[in-house]
């Protein structure tokens, strides 16, 4: 996915448009962002279960230094993307749970992709 982390988008009422590598969309606001201790928190302003599976998504990502290698601690917190009784299969608990940690992976690929190996 593509996006942009900065100062400026830290400020109140702030979004960024992240698209995926599946090509679908999903638009951002950051919770909180602070350079000193390399983490940012967002949250999706708006549900896209086409992009991913999930509802009311927010997530926290933190950069640690571990002996010269750099630990990416990368938490999510969602609802199914269905959040009524009896989901379809393909938007129940299970299937959230798969999204976002495809999601997550597809992250942590690209970060690889860009900057070396991750493990």
């Amino acid at each position: 996915s593509t996006v942009s982390f900065t100062e400026a988008a830290n400020e109140k009422g702030a979004t960024r448009t992240r698209v995926m590598q599946t090509g679908g969309e999903v638009t951002e606001a950051p919770k909180k962002l602070d350079p000193a201790k390399h983490a940012i928190s967002v949250r999706f302003v708006t549900d896209n279960t086409e992009a991913v599976k999930a509802s009311n998504y927010a997530s926290h990502i933190t950069l640690k230094d571990e002996g010269g290698k750099t630990r990416v601690d990368w938490r999510g917190a969602f609802y199914r993307a269905f959040p009524q009784n009896d989901p379809p299969a393909d938007l129940n608990d299970e299937a959230s749970t798969e999204a976002v940690r495809a999601h997550h992976q597809a992250g942590l690929d690209a970060l690889a992709a860009r900057f070396g190996k991750v493990n």
